[in-house]
């Protein structure tokens, strides 16, 4: 599980790589995904996973990764006016 705090989502991506280690000092990326920060959706999604020149063919044409993702917006009280809260 990962956990990380976003300033500004409309101009932030959330990356996926994929590497195969050849040992511990070589690792060599096999595909990578890059969605923009809004287009994502708590639950389990699918993940299409493209090649170090961004196509989806050959041994890529049909990989993906299976993630689970929870999205939680905080918003800091500074930023809620009084009218705003619902308890």
């Amino acid at each position: 599980m990962f956990t990380f705090n976003v300033d500004d989502p409309d101009v932030a991506f959330l990356v996926f790589r994929v590497y195969d280690e050849i040992n511990q000092q070589q690792s060599k990326l096999i595909g990578y995904a890059a969605i923009p920060l809004r287009n994502v959706r708590t639950g389990i999604r699918s993940v299409a996973i493209f090649d170090e020149k961004s196509f989806r063919k050959g041994d890529h044409m049909y990989c993906s990764l299976l993630v689970r993702i929870h999205v939680e917006t905080l918003v800091p009280l500074d930023d809620l006016d009084n009218n705003s809260l619902e308890i």
